[in-house]
């Protein structure tokens, strides 16, 4: 007979919302299989419609658009929009992805520039 060990299911408590107390609540007394379930719908956002306390949810539609919050000085560079914006419903992997990339290509660029700089100024 072939044994397979056992995930480390804590370990989705430090990454779902509602941390690990949510986790051990939505969770309790399900197989494996239930467990990969829950963090599956977790990760899609899709079917888990409980708090882990028993009780229903009611979902609150996502909107297409998000409300704009102005132009003025007091507003972030990057949010500053007078029209309303489109809602791309990013999940939280595609922005985990995205926050790689943009970390790596600045580390990437740094190092670009502190060798043009030791190159250009030291050499």
């Amino acid at each position: 007979m072939i044994s397979f060990c056992r995930p480390s299911w804590h370990l989705a408590g430090e990454v779902i919302d509602g941390g690990a107390e949510r986790w051990q609540n939505i969770t309790m007394n399900k197989t494996s299989r239930e467990k990969f379930v829950v963090l599956l719908n977790e990760f899609t956002g899709g079917g888990n419609d409980d708090d882990g306390s028993g009780t229903q949810i009611q979902a609150n539609p996502i909107p297409d658009q998000l409300s704009p919050r102005g132009e003025g000085e007091n507003i972030p560079f990057h949010l500053r929009s007078s029209r309303p914006v489109k809602n791309r419903r990013l999940t939280r992997r595609d922005v985990a992805v995205l926050i790689q990339e943009i970390w790596t290509e600045r580390r990437l660029t740094n190092k670009q520039v502190d060798f043009i700089f030791f190159r250009f100024y030291i050499i």
